[in-house]
């Protein structure tokens, strides 16, 4: 899997899942330019570079649209994640009030 954050067209950082590990690459230009935009550089500071855990800064965005989207009772785990894939690749799981977007592809 791999996870793409985007701030305005800005891909600012990338996401590998290997395995049952989460690599995180900032793209420093990008993260840059980004911030005379005004991006809060703080988001990126709790972000591990090798971790087992998906950053918060996109579990964040996953937690809050759980809500939005209707799951059948019985939904099994692969549902649930190709429901939030689907919905997160459709709406760049943006917000109206911010710059941010999200893409994930599954490999």
């Amino acid at each position: 899997m791999s996870i793409e954050v985007f701030w305005d067209e800005l891909n600012i950082l990338e996401i590998e899942k290997r395995d049952n590990l989460f690599i995180s690459v900032v793209n420093i230009e990008n993260l840059l330019l980004a911030k005379e935009t005004g991006f809060p550089t703080f988001l990126l500071k709790q972000i591990s570079v090798v971790s087992d855990e998906l950053p918060g800064i996109v579990r964040d965005r996953i937690a809050c649209i759980r809500g939005r989207l209707k799951f059948k009772d019985n939904c099994t785990e692969e549902e649930l994640e190709e429901n939030i894939f689907n919905y997160i690749n459709t709406t760049g799981c943006r917000r109206p009030t911010d710059k941010f977007s999200i893409n994930i592809q599954v490999n």
